[in-house]
């Protein structure tokens, strides 16, 4: 284009150059439907496009721009737009140029996808698949997507397609779903994992006892989280639990003595793992009883162990409340052990055969016993004959445990009657103090502190038997064990008069007025002892 300037006959120097453009023409539209969220590329086909020109495509009232691709070719992606068919139209906006012509672009509503079940299957494929959703319409075509290669999925309902899975590499894969037949990706997805034959290797421990409950890691290859396994021994099974890509938990069943053989399952997609290993199950060692069965807290006790299956060459731990210590193999019936030190109270005792890392059936208790006290003993004398019963009190006395009294070193049998206390009926003794002490003989504990328990001297006879109401009989009074320098009363059914040594064995004492039927009562006093008394064993009377 050239400019004259007529009015000079002058030619205006430089030039620009204008282009006419055809009215173009738009004819359809491809693909014709899409999600009302846009997103859709669609082409456009008509006559006319001009490269250079730029263009705009309206969808129903949402315009976009519109991308040339040849004279016959636009590009556009569309705007999300209401449910329903829209006119679509282009224009020239560079040249203000509207084309002749429109397509129909439909909106449709895109169904979503929630969920898949189940969410994992083999990588040769085959797996039958539900996939929940909304919004999917009887009468169109579906597509399901793993990981990039689709599959047709099959209109169950509103909420379910059905699909099968295609072949897949190990590990996850997202899942979409496309309605065809409107050409709309339904929004949401979903993760299927391919899973890979897992491969069994070894397993440890790789023995137990034949009552199950052994605690074992498989080893292996392609194990994969979120997956359910179970591991069968010989013909039980159990639940077997992911620990890692190469690992799987488990407890072992009960099972027969002998090698069994391990295999495992991915019970999620129903695949038997490649490979397997042995587990030998052995008969486990039996605990019947232990003696002593208590012990002091501080421990050291030496303990025997019965029960049987022990095996010789075998080591062997005993644990006590969960505090374990060696034990020691004696027969095929016998064990040894030194218990450690624990708090007072009973504790279960199991054995384990750390050879073959299997614990021995059988919980036997053995009581930690704190060392007990002795306070005080009532009443605190006696006959010299024995035959008192007595309370000793102290603390730490416990129920089952056997106890002697030692009275001057004569002991006799203690029993329990509770934490404090304990009875006794003493032994014969001399006259004079005796100390009295308290040892738990079941677990061998010589209690702390004593008592003391004094052996009074007793009558035997008295002479003569009989005097006046008056009063005024010199009475010979005749036992044993009394001291010279201690005083004497006696009394005379109640009334009390000095008593005079006449040796170790004769006291006398003149009777005061009463009245008939005294039953005569001793009771000493002395300047190094503190006073005490005791009654006849069998009373004598002296009658007025």
């Amino acid at each position: 284009m050239t400019v004259t300037d007529t009015t000079a006959g002058v030619v205006a120097t430089g030039n620009a150059t204008f282009t006419y453009v055809v009215t173009p023409t738009v004819a359809s539209i491809s693909p014709s439907s899409g999600s009302t969220a846009g997103g859709t590329s669609v082409t456009i086909t008509g006559t006319g496009f001009v490269p250079g020109e730029s263009y705009s495509a309206t969808f129903g009232s949402s315009s976009v721009t519109a991308t040339y691709a040849s004279a016959t070719t636009l590009t556009a992606t569309t705007p999300a737009g209401s449910a329903g068919a829209v006119t679509v139209t282009v224009t020239d906006t560079k040249a203000s140029l509207n084309a002749t012509g429109s397509a129909t672009f439909t909106y449709f509503t895109p169904a979503t996808v929630s969920s898949i079940s189940p969410v994992s299957g083999t990588t040769s494929g085959g797996t039958s698949i539900t996939i929940t959703g909304s919004g999917f319409v009887s009468g169109r075509s579906y597509t399901a997507s793993f990981g990039g290669s689709s599959v047709t999925a099959t209109y169950v309902s509103a909420t379910t397609l059905t699909a099968t899975s295609p072949s897949g590499s190990a590990g996850a894969s997202t899942v979409t779903v496309k309605d065809m037949t409107a050409g709309v990706v339904a929004t949401g997805s979903a993760t299927f994992t391919y899973v890979g034959t897992p491969t069994v290797a070894s397993i440890s421990p790789s023995s137990g006892s034949t009552a199950g409950g052994t605690s074992v890691t498989i080893t292996g290859t392609g194990f994969v989280p979120g997956e359910s396994y179970s591991a069968t021994f010989g013909s039980s099974t159990v639940t077997a639990s992911y620990a890692s890509s190469t690992t799987l938990t488990a407890t072992t069943p009960a099972g027969s003595a002998g090698a069994s053989t391990v295999t495992v399952k991915d019970t999620t997609v129903s695949i038997t793992a490649t490979g397997s290993t042995t587990f030998t199950y052995l008969t486990p060692a039996t605990i019947s009883s232990i003696s002593p069965v208590s012990g002091t807290t501080s421990g050291g006790t030496s303990v025997t162990i019965t029960g049987s299956g022990f095996v010789s060459g075998h080591s062997y731990t005993a644990s006590f409340g969960g505090s374990s210590v060696a034990a020691t193999y004696v027969s095929a019936t016998t064990l040894t052990a030194t218990t450690p030190s624990g708090l007072a109270g009973a504790v279960a005792v199991t054995v384990t055969d750390t050879t073959i890392g299997i614990p021995a059936t059988g919980t036997p208790t053995y009581t930690y016993v704190a060392t007990p006290t002795v306070t005080s003993i009532s009443p605190a004398a006696g006959a010299m004959s024995g035959g008192t019963s007595v309370t000793i009190t102290g603390t730490g006395f416990v129920s089952g445990e056997s106890y002697t009294a030692s009275f001057g070193g004569n002991s006799v049998a203690a029993t329990y009657a509770s934490a404090t206390t304990l009875t006794a009926t003493t032994p014969a003794g001399a006259a004079g103090s005796v100390t009295v002490t308290v040892t738990d003989t079941t677990a061998s504990i010589a209690a702390t502190g004593s008592a003391t328990f004094k052996y009074r001297p007793a009558l035997t006879s008295i002479s003569p038997v009989a005097g006046p109401t008056a009063g005024g009989t010199v009475v010979t009074l005749t036992g044993g064990a009394f001291i010279a320098g201690d005083n004497y009363t006696v009394s005379f059914g109640g009334t009390q008069v000095t008593g005079t040594y006449v040796d170790a064995s004769t006291l006398t004492a003149t009777a005061p007025a009463k009245s008939a039927g005294a039953v005569t009562v001793i009771s000493r006093t002395s300047p190094r002892r503190s006073a005490w008394s005791a009654a006849q064993p069998s009373p004598t009377s002296h009658r007025r």
